[in-house]
C-alpha cells in the first residue's frame, strides 16, 4: 500500500495500483507505535486505521514523485509525524507525536490486499450424508500445498446448507485425527492450497484444537459468517478441518462452500 498526501494537506491511503481505500483529514492525528511491526493512526480519540510498515511499498508528497520505503514501523511512524499529518498532541497541535506502545493496543486492521489474493472452494454437487447424531464428519479439509511453505491462507467465512430443520453442530478444527478413510488432497490452481471436498459419512473427525463451534437449526441454511474465521490462518504443515453433525435424527445431508485469502 502507499501513503499519498494530497497537495489540499489531506492523506489518502491506496492500494499498489492507485486506488484509493482509506481517507484521512490532515488535522488532530495520532500516531502509534504499536508493537515491533506495526502503526496505528487515531483521529479526534479514534483509531483509524493500523498497517504493518512491511506491507508499506511508497510514500508520496504531491506533487513529488513517490519515495519507495522499506524501513520499520518506527521510521514509517516519524515520516508520518513529520510530513503527513497535523499531529494533535494532547489536544495541543505540535511537533512529532510517535507514541510508545500502549498498555492495551487496538489489533491492527489490515486491507484486503495485505491478506491476499481471494479463492473459494465448494462441495459442488456431491454433498455430505451423516449417518448418526454423535460423530463429526470432515465437510472440507485444506493444508498448504509443499510448494508453498511460507505462504499464509486467512480464512474468511463459510457456508453450509443442510437439507432438513433439524439442529446441527459445526466446528472448525486444527490438526484432527481423520479415521475411516485418508484425506485425499487435490491441489487448488493458482492457490497456495491442497483441499479435500469428498468425505463420506466412512471417515469421522476426532481431537485436534477447536478453534471455532456453531450451532443451528435453520431450516435448509446454516449461514454466512463473514468476518467470524478471519483471524484463523493456515500456516506450516497444520490442517484445518470443517467438520458437521447432526444433533437430533439419523440422518443429513449437507453442501457447503468455504472462502478464503491467500498471500504468497
Amino acid at each position: 500500500m502507499k501513503f499519498v498526501k494530497l497537495e489540499n494537506e489531506n492523506v489518502n491511503l491506496t492500494d499498489n495500483s492507485g486506488n484509493v481505500f482509506q481517507f484521512i483529514q490532515d488535522i488532530g492525528v495520532r500516531v502509534q507505535i504499536v508493537g515491533s511491526s506495526a502503526i496505528q493512526i487515531w483521529q479526534d480519540g479514534y483509531p483509524v486505521f493500523g498497517v504493518a510498515a512491511v506491507d508499506v511499498a511508497a510514500t508520496q508528497v504531491l506533487p513529488a514523485a513517490e519515495v519507495p520505503f522499506a524501513g520499520s514501523n518506527t521510521d514509517l511512524a516519524a515520516l508520518l509525524s513529520e510530513f503527513f499529518f497535523l499531529v494533535d498532541s494532547g489536544g495541543i497541535v505540535g511537533p512529532i507525536d510517535v507514541n510508545v506502545i500502549s498498555p492495551n493496543p487496538l489489533p491492527v486492521v489490515f486491507s484486503a490486499e495485505d491478506l491476499g489474493e481471494p479463492f473459494a472452494i465448494d462441495r459442488g454437487t456431491t454433498p455430505l450424508i451423516t449417518g448418526n447424531v454423535s460423530t463429526l464428519r470432515a465437510l472440507f479439509a485444506i493444508r498448504l500445498n509443499a510448494s508453498f511453505p511460507d505462504s499464509i491462507v486467512s480464512l474468511r467465512d463459510f457456508t453450509i446448507m443442510c437439507t432438513s430443520t433439524s439442529a446441527y453442530n459445526v466446528q472448525v478444527i486444527l490438526n484432527p485425527t481423520i479415521s475411516g478413510g485418508a484425506l485425499v488432497w487435490t491441489a487448488l490452481s493458482g492457490s497456495s492450497i491442497d483441499f479435500d471436498a469428498t468425505k463420506t459419512n466412512a471417515t469421522t473427525v476426532t481431537g485436534g484444537t477447536v478453534s471455532r463451534s456453531f450451532s443451528a437449526a435453520q431450516g435448509n441454511q446454516f449461514g454466512q459468517f463473514e468476518g467470524d474465521l478471519s483471524d484463523i490462518k493456515l500456516q506450516g504443515s497444520d490442517i484445518i478441518v470443517i467438520a458437521v453433525r447432526r444433533l437430533t435424527g439419523a440422518t443429513e445431508t449437507f453442501y457447503g462452500s468455504l472462502n478464503f485469502n491467500d498471500k504468497q
